[in-house]
């Protein structure tokens, strides 16, 4: 947590100067309570500032002005608990919890990689913070409450974000050396339409220490996995692509359908036998299957059924689909990866005790 303090500092710094205080206050309306609270909110617990707010002492608190409705998502995200001091450390901690960690997904995507719509993220982070201009130059609750973001703030925003992106960024590590397969791809062709994001995230299924989360974005045919604290563990090339348009994906064997879902039962074909016969099974789906459980419905309401990550690839010839790196070829609505990378980075996060979650990206 730490490191990522520092990384989003340019970002906390910036919306800090906008909000308040470590010991600063409200009752509910911006700047109805100048000065800070006697005697410092610093000097309690977050359990006792959560007594105040739910005396109607206090609402908004601290430097993020946190409010009551808020509180229990920050203390999670942040990993603290109610006996944890309510100092400038820890809501550090709560500010990247909810940046990192909240439900503001366009904005944590943007910061981690998952992507790079500027806009998007502008507007989210304003949902959280009042005093933070959208893309456009207003605030999301200008005349709300006596709030009003400064417009003049608006490229400082963008400047923040990009800064702190960058320096978040570096701190992901590849877990194995690098190569070839670990470098990002270049575009297999230009990006004219709108990404299709999920609707749901990790995090509203219980997203825990332990957990990882595969993001398959099918505009960049890539594969990025991320531990539960959004540090990228690698990159490697996907294909979330079926048999019809490149932004088709409601009918029979056409792109992976986008949205959230969890690895379930997998089936170890490799180690079973690295070396097997032909057979209509390893041709199709090479060393490893998993099966992925829809978590938004996204299967049943198209008509689909059976989506997986494999490797395989009956385009390719036999034995050429059971070759470590087979050509990534469009299946039948499954996303496609390297047999070996399967093999030595995917399956490593399927075997931890935690569970993988998948999000796929597609075009709109």
């Amino acid at each position: 947590m730490t490191n990522e303090v520092q990384a989003l500092r340019p970002l906390l710094d910036l919306i800090y100067s906008g909000e308040g205080g470590p010991d600063s206050y409200n009752r509910g309306r911006a700047g109805d309570s100048p000065g800070p609270w006697p005697g410092g909110l610093q000097r309690l617990t977050i359990g006792e500032v959560e007594q105040l707010q739910a005396r109607g002492e206090v609402f908004a608190v601290g430097q993020l002005q946190v409010t009551p409705g808020t509180m229990p998502l920050a203390i999670r995200a942040a990993g603290l608990t109610r006996t944890d001091r309510f100092d400038r450390v820890n809501q550090d901690r709560m500010a990247v919890g909810l940046i990192l960690r909240g439900i503001r997904r366009r904005l944590s995507d943007y910061l981690t990689g998952a992507h790079d719509n500027l806009d998007a993220a502008q507007n989210d982070l304003a949902l959280e913070w009042a005093s933070i201009p959208r893309a456009d130059g207003r605030g999301a609750y200008d005349g709300i409450n006596g709030n009003k973001a400064n417009p003049a703030k608006v490229e400082a925003t963008r400047e923040a974000l990009r800064r702190s992106r960058a320096a978040l960024m570096a701190l992901a590590r590849p877990v194995v050396a690098a190569d070839v397969t670990t470098a990002p791809r270049p575009l297999a062709r230009p990006i004219t339409t709108r990404v299709v994001m999920p609707a749901k995230r990790p995090q509203d299924y219980g997203f825990k220490d332990g957990d990882f989360h595969l993001v398959v974005n099918d505009l960049v045919e890539t594969c990025k996995a991320y531990n539960f604290r959004g540090t990228l563990l690698w990159e490697l090339p996907a294909l979330a692509r079926g048999q019809g348009r490149d932004n088709q994906w409601n009918e029979r064997h056409t792109d992976t359908p986008p949205g959230l879902y969890r690895v379930g039962q997998v089936y170890r074909d490799w180690e079973r036998n690295p070396n097997p016969p032909y057979s209509r099974d390893a041709i199709g789906y090479g060393w490893f299957s998993l099966d992925l459980v829809e978590l938004e419905d996204q299967e049943r309401k198209h008509g689909r059924a059976g989506i997986m990550i494999h490797g395989g690839g009956s385009g390719a010839g036999w034995p050429g689909a059971w070759a470590p790196r087979q050509p990534l070829l469009p299946t039948l609505g499954c996303v496609r990866m390297h047999n070996i990378d399967l093999r030595d980075k995917v399956m490593p996060l399927v075997d931890a005790p935690g569970a993988v979650f998948v999000s796929v990206y597609q075009e709109r």
